[in-house]
């Protein structure tokens, strides 16, 4: 009998930031695409108040990063800051206390962002992978069992 058991990244979340309702009351009206781990602009109004807000607003991504990891994406993306999520309420309080303390959704490259990977049973050897980078899963696991993984 094996027994398998993993779960994608998890980070502490302390705070909602409703990045919507923030601009709104700053005059900003341009288009920000919000979800909870990322924020996305091509208006140069909201890009330049984006990048002002770093209490709430993290890490700019790297436009290769961006290509690299979500490719369908287009703009300028941002990160929230470290143990800040992004929340989607259009109106309402500007920030909100997590339900949670906890939660998933993040840029992949996030460097508090892990998982965690449990592989038992006959023939699988005992080791440890060390830390993986979120996207990269596939290669090191697929070492760890000794087998191919055939890409697309």
């Amino acid at each position: 009998m094996s027994t398998r058991w993993s779960d994608h990244g998890f980070e502490r979340v302390d705070r909602i930031a409703n990045l919507k309702v923030m601009a709104a009351a700053d005059g900003v009206t341009g288009a920000m695409t919000v979800t909870g781990g990322l924020t996305i602009t091509s208006d140069p109004a909201a890009l330049a108040w984006l990048r002002g807000k770093k209490d709430d607003v993290g890490r700019e991504v790297p436009p290769a990063e961006l290509a690299k990891y979500a490719p369908q994406l287009s703009g300028t993306a941002f990160e929230p800051a470290p143990h800040v999520m992004f929340g989607t309420a259009t109106s309402g309080e500007a920030h909100t206390t997590s339900k949670t303390k906890g939660n998933h959704g993040f840029w992949p490259a996030r460097p508090d962002y892990h998982s965690i990977f449990l592989l038992s049973g006959p023939g699988i050897k005992p080791d440890k992978l060390g830390t993986i980078e979120m996207v990269s899963l596939e290669d090191r696991l697929a070492g760890a069992l000794g087998v191919d993984c055939p890409k697309p």
